[in-house]
């Protein structure tokens, strides 16, 4: 069945992305663990359908996802405009 592989895959891709969490911030595997976290939300949302019950906890786990990334985002994003203007 493709769809439980799918499933399966995006769970590898969660256990990853907890494990490289626990890296120090900004550095190259927390900003991975991120990436992928957010994928996997993006993959996850896709392979569920809109009219199973769970949809709606995977939607809101996904927006909870991305708005904790959001200042992280900007934060690194400030930094890398910083440094292009000083260049």
């Amino acid at each position: 069945m493709p769809e439980l592989n799918e499933l399966a895959e995006i769970g590898k891709k969660l256990v990853n992305s907890l494990k490289l969490s626990k890296s120090s911030p900004n550095t190259i595997r927390y900003r991975s663990a991120w990436a992928q976290a957010e994928e996997a939300c993006t993959r996850l949302g896709e392979a569920i359908s809109n009219n199973l019950p769970a949809a709606v906890v995977v939607e809101a786990a996904c927006v909870r996802v991305r708005r904790r990334r959001g200042p992280l985002t900007s934060e690194l994003e400030d930094k890398r405009n910083a440094r292009t203007v000083r260049s």
